[in-house]
């Protein structure tokens, strides 16, 4: 079925309707090479999706991820990044941490894996620049400060070098749409860190309990 623009219709309404409709469309039309100013939504098949990060915070696209393409590129439009739009002030993200911390209640991490924030300052965060970025190795994208991830338990010195460990993260953020670590781990248990290939000893293997139960 092919969707077109009706005849009739509100203006304001009808507008941003087609609008939306416009940016939902996979694969989307490609530019004809003027300087105008689009916005768009990441599908798998934008040619950003899997191109360079953004030059401006450092961070791949998302499938999902909103944009505008001009003359500078492809930025991001999500106001936390503050990228093509004003960053989001600190006090309006209250709400979405509330929603975030309701779901990880309803679905908390199992015994013996430690989720953690990643925060501006942590390495593992991307940022600007040429240098290689982390990356989740199971969804191949990078880390956004904000989010929860697993850190590999490995630890290549032994117990002694317990603050040098690989540092490879895997996302554990559902209110983020990314349960990476489930995904990547579904048995639970990690033997072997999937950076230095070091056994992870039986007391730092991480497990995870499934509990399904059936509902009527």
């Amino acid at each position: 079925m092919r969707l077109t623009e009706p005849a009739t219709g509100g203006t304001d309404d009808k507008a941003e309707f087609w609008a939306a409709v416009a940016e939902g469309i996979d694969p989307q039309s490609q530019s004809d090479g003027s300087a105008e100013v689009r916005e768009a939504v990441t599908r798998t098949s934008s040619p950003w999706a899997n191109n360079d990060p953004c030059t401006t915070c450092g961070q791949t696209f998302r499938v999902g991820d909103r944009v505008v393409r001009d003359e500078w590129g492809v930025r991001h439009l999500d106001p936390a990044l503050g990228c093509a739009t004003e960053r989001r002030a600190a006090s309006d993200e209250a709400e979405q941490r509330e929603f975030s911390t309701g779901l990880l209640a309803a679905w908390p991490p199992a015994p013996g894996v430690d989720p953690v924030e990643l925060t501006d300052d942590d390495w593992q965060v991307a940022r600007p620049g040429p240098a290689r970025k982390p990356r989740c190795i199971q969804c191949g994208d990078t880390f956004r400060a904000g989010e929860i991830v697993v850190i590999c338990p490995c630890r290549p010195g032994g117990d002694r070098d317990d603050q040098q460990r690989c540092g490879q993260a895997i996302h554990r953020d559902p209110a983020a749409g990314l349960p990476c670590w489930e995904e990547w781990c579904p048995t639970g248990v990690v033997t072997l860190c999937p950076v230095s290939h070091a056994p992870v000893t039986p007391d730092r293997q991480v497990a995870v309990v499934i509990d399904i139960r059936r509902t009527r």
